[in-house]
């Protein structure tokens, strides 16, 4: 029976076969045909005027036929949306004519369908585009480079050429009667195994244009990175004065994007258990990375400590000159740290802003401090002005009171988000620089 078993197993292993890369493409364009939106990372470089390279972020909406595309360089937006199209550079709206209005309309289209899925719209110009590649298998993305003839490739770039500009498609009926020269294409693309999504599409294109194009030669990188499959939030026309924000360059494959941003937000769960709640157990088990079992308890341990040490210290720097003793600054402390474990939190999102850093959402439910000590500090003045306080007794019946106060606390605050800023180590370790930004709406001031 085991022998059995055994036969079955090793039939099945040899019956199965690596998928070619017509297959998995196929997958492919039925995933990309299915998306809703998109963040595209474009690093475009020109090899003949390096002057012209530049870098841009693009939003496409293609459940609602919405694209924003920001470029840093010339500070301008390129929005169209439902029933108009905008260009904004310096904050200003180009005042541009009829022909050029028109052939931005015309590039943006066709930009569109390209980004949802370039193997697709370059298989318009090679019926057979799908056979010409390498696959490659590596830590679950397939890699693939085109190995095309001659022919195939100046098929594929006069066909780009013609359908991605308006010249171009004025002085041919179709892209197979434009005459180029010097004709050269490199093709390389990731694609994720398990989702069958496109991570990264790298094509190289150089030729000589016809004689009515300004340019001898054009030769150029574009390199698109994608992530946040259908995860962009709504895209919004930009405002006159709107100007694009830093460009933070992102190089890495989506499958690690999407690796890192929910590190993070595990990171920040456990930094939370370990300080807010002090609770180095539930730190041990949420911590991400592979550190032993012992390192990650010693971190947790230190996040714990400090962060009980810095309350204590601050607590005491406020209230030394009454003379306040340290056993009280403990018993004040345990008191409020009691009180936080009523609060609530969830991690609502994570953002990756470059290879290094990563935005993470906290919803938290925290404590009205500010409240509680309005409340306390009126009691104590109250007895203190009846006479029923005296002046050197003030301080302890605050503390006291306060305590009190948060032993009893029962109700948190409504939902606020906190977006934490954390950094992410060459060795896979994360880090939060300012916990503050998130303890200041655990405790409300």
């Amino acid at each position: 029976m085991i022998y059995f078993s055994l036969m079955i197993f090793l039939l099945t292993a040899c019956s199965e076969k690596e998928a070619t890369s017509t297959e998995i493409l196929t997958k492919v364009e039925k995933t990309h045909d299915a998306l809703e939106s998109v963040y595209v990372d474009t690093e475009y470089i020109d090899h003949v005027n390096g002057s012209l390279s530049y870098n841009t972020i693009e939003r496409y909406d293609f459940a609602h036929g919405i694209f924003l595309q920001e470029i840093e360089k010339e500070n301008a937006f390129l929005y169209k949306g439902q029933q108009e199209t905008r260009f904004l550079v310096d904050g200003e709206e180009m005042d541009t004519s009829q022909k050029d209005y028109d052939a931005q309309n015309f590039k943006v289209s066709y930009d569109m369908e390209t980004e949802r899925n370039p193997f697709k719209q370059l298989k318009q110009f090679d019926a057979h585009f799908y056979d010409h590649f390498i696959v490659a298998e590596e830590n679950g993305v397939y890699i693939f480079t085109y190995d095309g003839e001659d022919e195939q490739k100046a098929s594929i770039v006069k066909g780009m050429m013609w359908s991605n500009s308006i010249q171009a498609n004025d002085l041919a009926e179709s892209y197979e009667e434009l005459e180029l020269t010097d004709v050269d294409l490199g093709i390389s693309a990731d694609v994720d195994k398990k989702t069958n999504r496109i991570e990264r599409f790298e094509i190289y294109m150089k030729y000589s244009p016809p004689a009515q194009f300004d340019t001898h030669l054009v030769e150029h990188t574009t390199i698109h990175r994608y992530s946040k499959y259908n995860e962009v939030s709504p895209i919004e026309k930009p405002e006159i004065g709107d100007i694009p924000s830093p460009i933070a360059e992102i190089t890495l494959p989506a499958h690690e994007i999407e690796q890192y941003e929910k590190e993070a937000g595990q990171y920040v769960d456990a930094l939370i258990q370990a300080t807010v709640f002090q609770n180095v157990g539930e730190y041990v088990k949420r911590v991400p990375g592979s550190q032993s079992e012992e390192k990650k308890r010693e971190d947790g341990a230190f996040q714990q400590m400090f962060f009980r040490a810095i309350y204590e210290e601050n607590t005491l720097d406020n209230i030394a000159e009454a003379g306040v003793t340290k056993a009280q600054v403990r018993a004040f402390t345990d008191a409020f740290l009691d009180a936080l474990t009523i609060t609530k939190y969830e991690i609502e999102n994570t953002s990756l802003q470059s290879d290094d850093t990563i935005e993470v959402t906290v919803s938290i439910q925290g404590i009205d401090n500010n409240a509680i000590n309005e409340k306390v500090g009126k009691v104590a003045m109250a007895k203190y002005e009846s006479g029923q306080l005296k002046e050197e007794e003030f301080v302890d019946r605050n503390l006291a009171l306060l305590m009190e106060a948060y032993q009893s606390l029962d109700e948190t605050m409504k939902p606020r988000d906190a977006v934490v800023q954390v950094s992410r180590s060459e060795d896979g370790t994360y880090e939060v620089l300012f916990q503050d930004q998130y303890l200041t709406t655990f405790v409300q001031q």
